[in-house]
């Protein structure tokens, strides 16, 4: 017959390695982010100009022409004030 308590013992090594496998993964990931973070640094100050940085980030924040008033102040009277 199985024996309860040496099942009981059993169950409980196997979640102790279960856990201690979880931990040991969550360990690598994050150093696996590291060192893709580290990589990806590194590439792009090697292959890319500071002016190229520049425009590369004006051109993503941007904002629309088109949905976002313009600010004017008219020549004629010297109010000023936005339009679409």
């Amino acid at each position: 017959m199985n024996d309860p308590l040496k099942n009981h013992n059993a169950l409980d090594i196997l979640e102790k390695e279960l856990a201690d496998l979880e931990l040991k993964r969550a360990e690598l990931l994050k150093e696996i982010g590291k060192r893709k973070s580290q990589s990806l640094s590194q590439s792009c100050r090697s292959s890319f100009s500071e002016t190229d940085k520049i425009k590369l980030f004006r051109s993503l924040f941007k904002g629309r022409s088109e949905v976002y008033p313009r600010r004017f102040e008219s020549k004629k009277t010297g109010k000023s004030g936005y339009t679409r």
